[in-house]
């Protein structure tokens, strides 16, 4: 964990994932944290990204844990799908949080998921959270569920973490990404959907297609925040 380290460099990160690739090749498990890193930018990104090019072959589990940024663009985002679909097809669990990235545009959320959706067809875990991105709208809730419900066939457990998105995320996205989510996991068990500051939100609707899942034993919804929830969307 390398939380409030502000002098962080690129530098500092590529030689950290060379030592990571080059001491310790049979690794199973990573988790990276860089919190409250202020200098983080799409270069950092690369540096680190990059260092782990051909290595790492037995890796099963990747935690990444960024943000905020200011600097991070479109393009940092790219970085961290590309990388992670070349270097860790074999993951079985995979844990993206980011956090305050407030330059990320539904392009940037589209150019990372695409290259992920299509390499990691042996995913047996997903935790994603996308949090206080306030450029990010419904086309990326459709992104979501669109790679998730379709590529992740063999999911088993399922994290969704999207709060604070106050751009341009509302009811309607939220009913997209619920549908095409959980249309064809059927093999999900564990289900995690946390959302907030959405206007209005249509549970009726998640709860008919969460009877779809003939698999799940365990779901926690949180919807906290959502002021605009109402006895319409729960009757």
């Amino acid at each position: 964990s390398f939380r409030h380290c502000r002098e962080l460099t690129g530098e500092s990160l590529s030689k950290l994932g060379s030592n990571i690739s080059r001491n310790l090749m049979k690794l199973e498990s990573l988790a990276l944290t860089f919190v409250l890193v202020k200098t983080l930018n799409d270069k950092h990104i690369g540096e680190l990204m990059s260092s782990f090019d051909g290595k790492l072959l037995n890796l099963r589990h990747l935690n990444l844990d960024f943000g905020p940024s200011r600097w991070v663009t479109d393009e940092g985002f790219s970085i961290i799908g590309k990388k992670i679909a070349e270097n860790f097809q074999a993951l079985e669990n995979l844990e993206l949080v980011l956090a305050g990235f407030v330059n990320i545009t539904d392009q940037g959320i589209e150019r990372m998921l695409g290259p992920i959706g299509f390499g990691l067809t042996k995913l047996k875990k997903l935790r994603f959270s996308l949090e206080s991105s306030p450029n990010v709208t419904n086309k990326s809730l459709e992104r979501i569920g669109k790679e998730a419900g379709s590529n992740f066939l063999n999911l088993k457990t399922l994290q969704i973490n999207l709060r604070s998105l106050t751009g341009g995320v509302n009811g309607e996205g939220f009913e997209v990404l619920n549908k095409q989510l959980f249309q064809d996991l059927k093999s999900l068990e564990s289900l995690v959907f946390r959302a907030s500051s959405f206007e209005d939100i249509n549970l009726e609707s998640l709860v008919a297609n969460l009877r779809n899942l003939k698999e799940l034993k365990r779901v926690t919804l949180d919807f906290s925040h959502n002021e605009k929830i109402s006895k319409r969307s729960i009757t």
